[in-house]
């Protein structure tokens, strides 16, 4: 099972009524740390540089997780 795909499982479970507000927000915390896992492709600077796509810090190109939000980043050519 890949990060995408247990965060949609996790999010389907959600729905059911049943759940407490502490299960709730547990199956938060793990969909945000899942959703991390997932690589967001970086964004670059008109400067040449790299940032992260989801908190817009410094992106090194040696990095494969952001330093300061922890997202994991796609560096593959193409796209950006």
């Amino acid at each position: 099972m890949t990060p995408f795909e247990a965060t949609e499982y996790i999010k389907s479970t959600m729905s059911v009524s049943t759940l407490t507000t502490s299960q709730k927000m547990a199956f938060e915390f793990a969909i945000s740390a899942l959703e991390k896992q997932i690589p967001k492709k970086v964004k670059e600077y008109s400067l040449g540089g790299f940032c992260c796509s989801s908190c817009g810090a410094i992106a090194y190109p040696t990095a494969a997780y952001c330093q300061h939000c922890g997202q994991a980043l796609d560096w593959r050519d193409g796209d950006v």
